[in-house]
Formats: C-alpha cells, structure tokens, sequence
C-alpha cells in the first residue's frame, strides 16, 4: 500500500508540477520581449517629438487677418512648393502677416530684420489663388532663387592641347648674285655746235650704236657714232665736215614708276673729223681728232621683261682744244668748234 502523506509527487486528484527552470526560461522572454516593446515605444515617441520641434522651429510663423486668404492655406502651399527642412536655418523664424483688405490682399514677410511686403489686387476674391500668390511670395523671399535651382553639370575639362608639330623651316635659298647684263642700242643723233666766238654753227645729225655692261643700277657704256656730212659756210666759204664720235662712261639707272626709268652718264669723249672746203680756190681737207668729257641724260620705257626698251636723251661734249680754220689766201678764218649739245632717240635689247 503506498503511504500518501509521504509521496510529495503523487497525491489523489493532483496533476504533476513543471520544472523551475522551464518556468524561469519562460519568464525571462517574456520580460525582454516586454523590454525590447517598451525601448522601441520610447525612441517613437522622442522622435515623434523632435519631428514636431523641429517642424514647428522650421516653419515660419504665419498670421492672417481675415480668412481670404486664411494662414492654413498659406501654409500647407508653402509646404507643397518647398520642405520645410530646406528654408535656411537663420530664416526658420520668419513672421508672414497676411491682411485681407477686400478687393485686395497684403502679404508681408519680416525675416533677418528685414520686411518685405507686397500688395495684390483681386477683385474677384479667390482665395486659392491668394493662398498661392502669398506662399509663393513667402518662398521667393525666404529661400533665394539659386537654392531652388539644380546646380548645373560642372562642364567638361578642356581638352588636352594639340601636341605641336615643330616643322624645321626649309633653307633659303641662296641669294643669287647680280650678273652683269649686256645690251646693244642703236639710235639717231642729232649734234649741234652753237656759233661762240669765231667758231661756226654745225647741224650735224647721224647714228650711234652703244653698247652697254650693267650690274644693278650701274652700267658702263661705250658708243661709236657716224655722222656723216654736216655742212656750214665761214667768210664766205663753204665746208663740209664728217664726223665719227666716240665715248666712253658710266651711267647710272634708276626705276621710278613701273617700267620708267631714268639715267644720268659721264665719260671721256673723243671725235675724229675730216673738214673739207667745197667752193676756196685751193680746195684742201684735213682730218683731226677731238678729245673732251661728255654728259648725258636719258628716260628709259621697258617692256615687262625689261628685254627691251625705247629711250630718249639728251647729251653735251666739250673739248677744250679747238683747231683753226684756214683758207688760202685768207688765212685763218674762225676754229673748230669746242662745245656740242644734242640728243638721241633710238631703241636697246639686253641679253
């Protein structure tokens, strides 16, 4: 027979009891999950709380006299056009007074010390639009342009400079040295020797061929000349002269315009003449040589190859020695000539 006041587990009518530590388990969940709930409300809670701090210390404080428009209105387009974290933190406390005055409306903003106050007219009072006319108002002066504005894509770098190419310039050519230029020219000549003192007045015309060595704008020239019958009357007697010039000079050539060119010479000049009396009663000739200087002038017209060229001129011839004249049985009647001028006209072709 089992004893019941001494079995401490089995008694009639009783179930068997649970473990201590399985009811130790169970508590210690339940009091941190209990725990957990309860820090979790709490951090809610304080956020909540910051959330509306914040949110009321960010909105501006907005009045409104008159319900057209009303400040509930004005406030929620504000928050429609732009959060409230996004107005700058020294403009957070701005004061927005909104005044109904019928036909009309005033919308004033006192932000940093500073009021800005606008003044519109509606007459047909629709206060929706007032309500966005005046949060529009409080968000253009609250928040400046540039905020509300994405900033713009920074622009591309610069791309990198060309590599420079250094190209080595060519070498000049050399420089070619002036060759000296050969040139013939023939012309007419016309020689006058004036009446001076008891010499007499020759017209003496002829040709002259010439020719030219030119280096730059210097040239040297030699000139052979053929004038062959001048005839002149001295007391009473008829003469006949043939002459044959020759010079030697130096001329100098300048371009002025285009294909002119002017030319300026000086030489020794010689002449070898024959005189020969037409109508004394003793017919007698004799040949003498002159020698002297000679200057010239002339203007020259090339053609575009500057091959050819036409030119005139002007020259004089002095010799200081003259020869007397004398006829049988007069005697000496006058002398040579010592000064002669004339000028030529003629043509010349270089090479």
């Amino acid at each position: 027979m089992t004893d019941w006041t001494t079995d401490p587990i089995r008694r009639r009518g009783a179930t068997p009891s649970v473990p201590r530590t399985r009811v130790a388990l169970v508590v210690g969940s339940v009091s941190l999950w209990v725990l957990v709930v309860f820090m979790h409300s709490v951090v809610w809670a304080q956020q909540r709380v910051d959330d509306t701090d914040l949110a009321a210390s960010s909105a501006p404080r907005i009045a409104a006299i008159g319900d057209c428009p009303a400040a509930d209105a004005v406030a929620q387009t504000i928050e429609t056009l732009i959060p409230r974290r996004a107005i700058p933190a020294p403009r957070r406390g701005a004061e927005v007074n909104v005044a109904d005055q019928g036909d009309s409306y005033r919308v004033q903003v006192v932000v940093e010390g500073a009021t800005h106050t606008r003044l519109y007219r509606d007459v047909g009072r629709d206060c929706a639009h007032r309500a966005r006319v005046a949060a529009v108002f409080v968000v253009l002066t609250l928040v400046p342009p540039e905020l509300l504005m994405e900033s713009p894509p920074a622009p591309p770098p610069p791309p990198p400079p060309p590599t420079e190419v250094v190209v080595a310039a060519p070498p000049r050519p050399p420089v070619p040295t002036r060759a000296w230029r050969p040139s013939l020219a023939l012309a007419g000549v016309l020689d006058v020797a004036p009446a001076v003192l008891d010499a007499p007045s020759i017209v003496s015309p002829g040709a002259e061929l010439r020719l030219a060595l030119q280096k730059g704008r210097l040239a040297g020239e030699l000139g052979f000349g053929v004038q062959p019958g001048a005839g002149f009357s001295l007391s009473g007697v008829s003469v006949q002269q043939r002459r044959i010039p020759i010079d030697a000079s130096l001329a100098f050539r300048q371009p002025v315009r285009g294909a002119v060119e002017i030319g300026a010479a000086v030489g020794v000049a010689g002449a070898v003449f024959e005189i020969e009396g037409v109508n004394p009663p003793v017919r007698r000739e004799g040949t003498r040589v002159d020698l002297g200087a000679r200057a010239a002038v002339e203007v020259r017209v090339a053609t575009a190859s500057r091959r050819a060229a036409a030119f005139i001129g002007a020259h004089a011839l002095y010799f200081p020695r003259s020869y007397e004249l004398a006829t049988t049985p007069a005697g000496v009647v006058g002398h040579t000539p010592s000064l002669w001028v004339g000028g030529q006209l003629g043509a010349s072709l270089s090479f």
